[in-house]
Parts: structure tokens; C-alpha cells; sequence
């Protein structure tokens, strides 16, 4: 519960303008009402409700609409004096179709499916934390591989985007599987894993896997394979995201041999990734 004094506002605000409903609910006087309604804005903070006496807020309710992850704020503005002071964590991010239910004392995230995750609930630390000491929720993670067939046209001297067409999973919906790429939606340090299974007829001397962040090689593994056809390469990666927007592809490089093959198969030609808390 959240108690307001007279001219108290309730603000807040979202990286992203008009795509984040909010509802207010609390208790004037004796009566459960809903207070406010709307949808956030990207001028933050904005205010959602002036108390026009002292009353009880009982919960906040924040839903992503958006086709990303959106930041949010919410804060408490004694007597709307222009110091407005944060009651949920700084810059918050709801993945697509993510939910924060606030009541004062514990934020509770929900996922576009309405789960929690593995734990029941979260409670503010000045970080979010599941209370079973499990991943956070809200943190953005996948897994893909290769559909089975191989993928062809893989030119020499030239580095090509692999694709990874089959989804494992997709929690927080940043994975674009019909591109291949990854938009973990948040800003943060990750992890990105990946395993490329090289199929030709000829020697190779060198080979590659690229990790690329908006188009531009990122980070990299490179081997020399000379004498040898058929190889296998891995590579595991930190990642930093530095806005939302930001996008991770996986690209290969051979730098000779013929008969250039990326084997389908999905145990050997895989990608996947996480934030990390």
C-alpha cells in the first residue's frame, strides 16, 4: 500500500511513448476505486494522479503493447514539489507483453504467457531478484538451431550470416527467428554461445565464427584446420548491450577449400544467449 497526502502526485514515464498501459487502483475513504488510467509517456516523469486528499494506492499495473522491451519508471512526488523520488527500480524493462504489478511493498513481473517464472514473486533491493534465488525474471534468453538442411553458398574470403531458423525457446520474445538475430530488448551485460559444424569436400586452412552487433563484426574465433575437411568450431562470448535496439547475428568465414557446407544438423549447428542479472 502507498499512502498519498493532499496534492501528492503518483508519476511515471517509459523509453517509449503511448505503448505501456498503466492502472491505478486504491482506497478513498471507504471505497475501492479505480484512480487513473492511460498510457505512459515518454516525458519522464509525467504525472498520472494528483491526490485531491490523503488516500491509499493498492496496486500499479504496468503491461507492455509495444513489439519490444520498453523501460519504465514510477515514482512518489511529495506535494508535487518537483522531487519526485523512484519507488520501483531505475529504468525498469518490461519484455513484449511483460507486466509489473506494484503494491507498495512487492513488484511482481508477469511474462506475455502470465507466468512468474520459477519463483513466486519479487521484492525490491534496489535490484530484482526471484526470492528462491533462481534467474531474475524478466531477463531475456534463448536457444535456436539449424531446421536440417544444410545451408549452402558459403563463399571463400567472404564471411556469411548462419542462419538458425528453429526456436528451443524464447523468453522475453527478442529472438527474430526468420532472420536469425537476437534483440535481447535491454541494457545489460550477456552471454552469447554458438557452434558451427563445417561440411566440405576439400581442405580448409582457415575457419571462423563472427559474432556481429548492428551489422559490424563484434567478436570472433578463428582456427587454423589445414589438411582436415569436416570440423566443428564453438565459441562463447560476452556481450555488452548498450541500447535497446541492439541486434546479434552469427556469421562464417573460410578462407579456402570448396564444396562449402554448413551441416543442418541441430545437435552441432546451434546459437543461444542470456543477460546476465
Amino acid at each position: 500500500m502507498i499512502c498519498f497526502n493532499n496534492t501528492d502526485t503518483l508519476e511515471g514515464g517509459a523509453s517509449v511513448n503511448a505503448v505501456v498501459d498503466y492502472t491505478v487502483h486504491g482506497l478513498v475513504g471507504t471505497a475501492f476505486t479505480q484512480i487513473a488510467q492511460g498510457q505512459l509517456s515518454n516525458t519522464n516523469p509525467s504525472v498520472l494522479y494528483t491526490a485531491g486528499a490523503a488516500i491509499s494506492i493498492v496496486s500499479v499495473i504496468y503491461v507492455n503493447t509495444h513489439s519490444a522491451a520498453v523501460t519504465v519508471d514510477l515514482y512518489l512526488d511529495p506535494a508535487n514539489a518537483g522531487t519526485p523520488r523512484r519507488m520501483i527500480p531505475k529504468n525498469l524493462s518490461l519484455g513484449i507483453g511483460y507486466s509489473a504489478h506494484f503494491d507498495g511493498q512487492r513488484l511482481t513481473i508477469l511474462d506475455a504467457s502470465g507466468r512468474i517464472g520459477t519463483g513466486t514473486l519479487i521484492s525490491i533491493h534496489g535490484s530484482t531478484h526471484l526470492l528462491n534465488g533462481t534467474d531474475p525474471i524478466g531477463l531475456p534468453k534463448f536457444s535456436a538451431h539449424k531446421n536440417g538442411t544444410n545451408q549452402t553458398g558459403i563463399v571463400t574470403g567472404t564471411s556469411t550470416k548462419v542462419t538458425f531458423t528453429t526456436e528451443d525457446w524464447d523468453d522475453g520474445g527478442g529472438y527474430d527467428a526468420p532472420n536469425s538475430r537476437w534483440v535481447p530488448g535491454v541494457l545489460g551485460k550477456g552471454h552469447i554461445d554458438v557452434s558451427v559444424y563445417w561440411d566440405s569436400s576439400s581442405d580448409q586452412s582457415a575457419i571462423a565464427i563472427q559474432i556481429y552487433k548492428n551489422g559490424v563484426f563484434y567478436k570472433g574465433t578463428y582456427i587454423i584446420v589445414s589438411g582436415t575437411t569436416n570440423t566443428s568450431i564453438s565459441t562463447s562470448k560476452d556481450i555488452l548491450v548498450d541500447n535497446i535496439a541492439d541486434y546479434f547475428e552469427i556469421y562464417a568465414f573460410q578462407s579456402s577449400g570448396s564444396d562449402k557446407v554448413i551441416r543442418g544438423d541441430a545437435a552441432w549447428t546451434w546459437f543461444s544467449g542470456h543477460m546476465l542479472p
